[in-house]
């Protein structure tokens, strides 16, 4: 699969918008009209989009340049290591959730095994699939030749 910076620039900042603005959205149902929420929005934008960029850069991208030489990549395969990638993710956000656990944001008292497992079983888990995938899939879509329908390519 062909590298694009148009993929790598649009596709890891579209989940972070959705969630930004669905989080921000729930927070004033029901209440008054918030003069902050604009700025909740930017400091939720950018916090998830430090993730996910992180992820792309650092997870897909080498990723997916390893499998395409060992392998022709179709949609399904990247989209797959897109979501495998997007729940790998889990762990080090994790992580960095379990240094502040502790009482007054202090160090941990559970032993991380104990909370990953504790946190992983959340239903908001699946967040990171799903946003590994859908990452993937704007970036195969932006990836493909303008005018041409994506198909599966060796980079």
């Amino acid at each position: 699969m062909r590298f694009t910076w148009k993929g790598l620039l649009l596709a890891p900042s579209l989940i972070p918008a959705l969630f930004s603005g669905a989080l921000v959205g729930l927070g004033m149902l029901g209440s008054p009209p918030n003069p902050y929420s604009l700025l909740a929005f930017v400091i939720l934008f950018v916090a998830g989009c430090f993730v996910s960029y992180s992820a792309m850069i650092f997870l897909f991208l080498p990723a997916l340049f390893v499998v395409s030489r060992c392998r022709r990549m179709s949609w399904v395969g990247v989209w797959l290591l897109g979501a495998v990638l997007g729940l790998l993710m889990f762990v080090p956000v994790t992580a960095m959730e379990w240094k502040g656990s502790g009482p007054d944001s202090g160090p941990p008292v559970d032993p991380f095994i104990a909370f990953l497992i504790r946190f992983g079983v959340d239903p908001l888990t699946l967040v990171y699939p799903f946003a590994g995938l859908v990452t993937a899939a704007v970036y195969w879509r932006l990836g493909a030749p303008r005018g041409a329908a994506p198909t599966a390519s060796k980079a």
